[in-house]
Order: C-alpha cells, then sequence, then structure tokens
C-alpha cells in the first residue's frame, strides 16, 4: 500500500508506490507532518473517523483534487495543503473550530468549501491566493462570503480572506511589492474582488 505507519500515526507515503486514490486504515489517529507532502499522483485520500489530528504540511504540494475531513478530527495544522494547486473540493468536518495560518495558502482552484457552524476563526493568511474562492457551504446552504446574513463561520473565512487582501494593497502602496508583483497579483484577479 506504501504508507508508512509507526504508533498509529501515517509518517510517510512511499514515492514510488503512488495510487491516485489512498485509503487510511481505521485505527489510524494522526497524519503526520509531510505525510502525503509532494506526491503528485494522490487525486484523493479517504481519512477514517478515526484519525484525530492532521499535522502540519501533511498534503503540502500534493495532487489531491479533493478532501473530506471528518469530524473525528480536532486539529488541522499550518500549512496542511499549502501549493495543492489541483485541490478543487474540501468538506471539514464539525471538529475543527480554528483554520491555522496558510493552511490553504495557493489552493487556486479551490472553490467548493464546505465547513460546519462550529467554525470560529481562520488565521491570517489561511486562504491567501486562493482565486477561484467565492462562497462556502454551510448545513447544506451556500453563501456567497460577502452576504451580509451569512452565519459567523463564513465570516470567518471572508475576514481572514479580506486581512490577506489588505495587506498585500497596503505593501503595493509601501513600495514592498516591486511593480511586476503587483501587477501580477491585481492579473490575477487581485486575489478577492467579489
Amino acid at each position: 500500500m506504501g504508507l508508512k505507519i509507526e504508533n498509529k500515526t501515517v509518517k510517510g507515503y512511499d514515492y514510488e508506490e503512488q495510487e491516485a486514490t489512498v485509503v487510511i486504515p481505521d485505527g489510524i489517529e494522526v497524519i503526520g507532518e509531510y505525510a502525503f507532502s509532494h506526491r503528485s499522483k494522490i487525486k484523493q485520500v479517504i481519512i477514517p473517523p478515526s484519525v484525530t489530528r492532521i499535522e502540519d504540511c501533511a498534503f503540502n504540494d500534493s495532487g489531491l483534487e479533493s478532501i473530506e475531513i471528518p469530524d473525528s478530527v480536532t486539529f488541522l495544522g499550518q500549512e496542511a495543503f499549502r501549493y495543492c494547486e489541483y485541490l478543487k473540493s474540501v468538506k471539514i468536518g464539525e471538529g475543527i473550530d480554528r483554520l491555522n495560518a496558510y493552511t490553504f495558502k495557493n489552493c487556486h482552484n479551490l472553490e467548493h468549501l464546505e465547513i460546519s457552524a462550529y467554525l470560529k476563526s481562520a488565521d491570517y493568511d489561511c486562504f491567501v491566493e486562493c482565486y477561484s474562492l467565492r462562497s462556502a457551504w454551510v448545513n447544506g446552504i451556500e453563501y456567497f462570503l460577502v452576504h451580509k446574513h451569512a452565519p459567523k463561520a463564513v465570516k470567518a473565512i471572508y475576514e481572514s480572506i479580506n486581512a490577506s487582501r489588505c495587506r498585500y494593497i497596503d505593501e503595493a502602496e509601501s513600495g514592498a511589492f516591486d511593480e511586476f508583483e503587483y501587477t501580477d497579483y491585481c492579473i490575477a484577479g487581485d486575489g478577492y474582488s467579489f
């Protein structure tokens, strides 16, 4: 199967034995740091309800296209899905009440995000450069991120995105960006012009 398991933790996945779909065995409790990082052939990982933690950079720069995080997961590490450029669909279970920094940074194609009403906050730069993300689903209902009657969970996503956007604008105005970096940012859609 290619999984490297130690003490109920997935420590890695064999680079040579990559499959499009990986099923993590029931009984595993932790997906460790960099466990699936840089595994470009992986499109989907099935996570069992025994998993409670997904550590930093667990899926960083992988070929994932979709992921469903079960309600049992209570910790989702920083940069867990950073640079997953093919990631389009994410469902985050009820166990996650906070998203850490850079969790989905540079997931340019992320467009379908399901979150629970229990989500309270999303750290700064959690969704930076997620240019395709315009809405989020809560309890089967889609809300645009700027919807004034959206649940608090959706507002937390928008606040994270807006904080990143404001920082980019401030850096451009202060000269921290060079002219070409800022032009590239604007061409990409300013990131978050709704």
